[in-house]
């Protein structure tokens, strides 16, 4: 996983590859900070295991390093993306208008 820092906050991302029926398709996967879990290592029983794994933050459906996009278009993607995600804990804390 690779690092970029959009406007002082640092986000992990990876871009990952699809094929499908018409073709290849890109995403770009951001993560920031980290989750844990408990789980069985099997299914229902044996030892409890503990699981740190990225927390996913937002995809944007193309891959950000491409050669083909422009530093400005790409982070007016991800900045798109960003204030979304505020606009969305401004939501759950009750501020509609």
């Amino acid at each position: 996983m690779k690092e970029i820092n959009v406007n002082g906050r640092i986000f992990q991302y990876e871009v990952e590859m699809y094929q499908g029926e018409f073709g290849y398709f890109y995403e770009t996967l951001f993560y920031e900070g980290f989750e844990t879990r408990i789980r069985r290592k099997y299914f229902l029983f044996g030892d409890k295991i503990t699981i740190t794994k990225p927390k996913w933050v937002f995809t944007i459906h193309f891959d950000i390093e491409y050669e083909g996009y422009t530093k400005s278009e790409v982070r007016e993607k991800i900045e798109k993306k960003i204030e979304l995600l505020e606009r969305k804990k401004q939501i759950e804390r009750g501020e509609i208008i």
